[in-house]
């Protein structure tokens, strides 16, 4: 199943201090009504989307909140609706996603969950992945792994050849943008995956420019690990985003580190009067899904 970014707006899935209840009824197109005047045309929302008149009352009934020292007792329901709401766009269960800061804190995590470069091999990844990730990967390189950017075709594409000639039984990863930021090329992450799983090597997807302005299906095609920022076509804010680790992955990542919300209230202490006796201080247990392997401390 598909959802468009009508779909996204009327359910204000961007964050999750937005309330669901707050958007803009987006029945029809253009939704002028749901954004705040503008003087003139803008064109850049691949880079920056206009926050909706929904969002923006969403924000400001938590800053009023916060100031207030109110609890919002809600918070927790309402995360677990967004979560719901976007694993819809981009066919993922809501035990397959959490809430991160960032893409590429997103990606960094999965590299160090893969035990990477510590672990050697080989990542391809190709011309047209975000450029930020570059830096990342040549890093990786200088580290020791084998890093093979595939070149851009000269229609401003990247062959699938070219991807099976990369792939061999030392890779680990393979990490695209299943929409590019330099020139809209789509990639089929259906055969990216199947690919990549044929030489048992991994698939990391950046869904930032994608989520919301074409159809994705996680599971369907087979995508590993993916992540989005939602201040493109999810219409958010800085500084918050979603990560998808596919259920079979989850129990195969090394923890790339350890934060309080990893366990969130699954801990029992035994160094205080009257709690039950132990060899330890504490005794935890992870939470289920990608928090307990990711998670690190507090979020708005």
């Amino acid at each position: 199943m598909t959802i468009s970014r009508r779909d996204v707006l009327a359910a204000s899935a961007a964050a999750p201090v937005l309330s669901l209840g707050g958007a803009a009824n987006a029945a029809s197109l253009p939704a002028t009504a749901a954004f705040p005047k503008m003087t003139g045309a803008y064109f850049n929302a691949s880079s920056i989307h206009p926050l909706p008149l929904g969002a923006r009352a969403a924000l400001m009934e938590y800053m009023t909140n916060r100031h207030a020292l109110l609890v919002n007792d809600d918070f927790p329901e309402r995360r677990k609706k967004v979560l719901a709401a976007f694993g819809k766009l981009v066919g993922a269960s809501p035990d397959e996603l959490m809430v991160t800061q960032s893409t590429t804190m997103a990606e960094n995590l999965i590299i160090r969950a893969l035990g990477l470069p510590q672990g050697g091999g080989r990542i391809v990844t190709d011309a047209l992945h975000f450029t930020g990730s570059f830096y990342m990967y040549d890093q990786l390189a200088k580290a020791g792994m084998d890093v093979v950017t595939l070149p851009m075709t000269r229609d401003g594409r990247i062959g699938m050849d070219a991807l099976d000639a990369a792939l061999n039984k030392k890779t680990k990863l393979v990490s695209v943008s299943v929409v590019s930021a330099t020139n809209g090329f789509e990639h089929d992450l259906k055969r990216v995956c199947d690919a990549a799983h044929a030489h048992g090597a991994l698939v990391y997807a950046d869904l930032i420019q994608g989520a919301g302005t074409v159809p994705i299906d996680l599971r369907a095609a087979g995508v590993d690990f993916a992540a989005s920022s939602c201040y493109k076509y999810l219409m958010g804010d800085f500084g918050i985003g979603f990560l998808y680790v596919r259920k079979e992955m989850q129990d195969r990542l090394q923890r790339p580190w350890w934060g309080y919300f990893q366990v969130g209230k699954e801990v029992d202490t035994h160094n205080l009067p009257f709690d039950p006796p132990s060899p330890h201080a504490v005794d935890y247990r992870a939470v289920p899904g990608p928090e307990g392997v990711f998670a690190m401390g507090t979020t708005s």
